[in-house]
């Protein structure tokens, strides 16, 4: 095949700009402006290094619907090459890295867990999320199947926590009373063997007191001694993000989630609600007859003391065992 080359003479060109720009012109190739062009390819190259292959971690979160698979895939190879555990924290994505964790909220009832991907999926059209069996126990979806979810990125794919300032703890128990839970938290760390900490929570539809073991600084040692302990102890609630230093538990919501505001008790409600707590605390070990007799006797005193109270006060109900604590 014959090429020809015809020589040709550069004909100069003008690029389009703004009146008040001044005029870039290009002769035989070359620019006027040869440092504007190299500080331009410069911040171009400086800009593309570093960036990741997927997507930031804020662009992973989002919205859809989650599914669980369990006794029919136990034992058997994930797409990482681990073995699916039933019982473990894990869960598949079509697209988030391998070991990244995530926080799942079931959009129905509030509550959220902590799950590490591990294998890919789920390949169904509307769906972005496909949960161990535990993880959906744990957010009580495993008799609907599926449900609606919010997806949250909280690590790394090493395991540690995006938040340097955060840990990750085993979520043993809630208490409403403080004396309660520390006593609890007591003999949980005598028959378990760990150090546990008890924390001020405010995850959940009321306050509460989580008692948890760690801090681990990745999610794969909190794992691992949550398998080791659910061995123990089988009221486990999970694994949980919390402060390397503090003792609350800040109250967390979906993405893009706006919730109701709270309307605020008055002053004399407050203290009614403080007091009825102070009274249930010191008579904890009563029976529950006479603590609920005591309790409205309580309350019937304190309102007939306090003529402004308002049936905005509700008395609790005090129980001597465990509460069960949604969030």
């Amino acid at each position: 095949m014959l090429t020809l080359f015809i020589p040709c003479r550069p004909v100069p060109c003008r690029t389009v700009f703004p009146p008040d720009a001044p005029a870039f012109t290009v002769r035989g190739g070359r620019s006027r402006f040869p440092l504007v062009s190299l500080f331009l390819a410069t911040l171009f190259c400086l800009m593309s290094l570093g960036k990741p292959a997927l997507a930031a971690p804020e662009t992973m979160a989002g919205k859809g619907r989650a599914s669980w698979y369990g006794t029919t895939s136990h034992g058997k190879q994930t797409a990482n090459g681990e073995i699916y555990n039933k019982f473990a924290m894990t869960a598949a994505h079509k697209a988030v890295p391998f070991g990244t964790v995530l926080r799942v909220y079931n959009l129905r009832n509030g509550r959220h867990v902590l799950v590490r991907v591990n294998d890919r999926g789920p390949f169904v059209e509307g769906r972005i999320v496909d949960l161990s069996f535990r993880a959906a126990n744990a957010l009580r979806m495993a008799n609907s199947g599926v449900i609606a979810v919010a997806l949250e990125v909280v690590s790394h794919t090493d395991g540690k926590p995006l938040n340097a300032k955060n840990a990750f703890y085993v979520h043993l128990a809630d208490e409403k009373n403080p004396l309660i839970g520390m006593a609890r938290a007591a003999s949980l760390e005598k028959k378990l063997g760990v150090p546990l900490n008890v924390f001020f929570s405010l995850r959940g539809k009321n306050p509460s007191h989580a008692i948890c073991a760690g801090p681990y600084q990745t999610f794969d040692e909190a794992h691992e001694a949550f398998l080791a302990m659910e061995a123990l102890e089988q009221t486990l609630l999970g694994i949980i993000e919390g402060p390397l230093k503090g003792a609350e538990l800040p109250h967390l919501s979906p993405p893009g989630h706006r919730e109701k505001p709270r309307r605020d008790k008055s002053p004399v409600a407050e203290a009614a609600d403080l007091f009825i707590e102070q009274v249930a605390s010191v008579s904890a070990a009563l029976p529950q007859t006479v603590l609920d007799m005591q309790r409205g006797f309580a309350f019937t005193l304190f309102k007939s003391l306090v003529p402004g109270l308002t049936d905005g006060a509700q008395a609790p109900a005090v129980t001597a065992g465990r509460n069960d604590v949604r969030g």
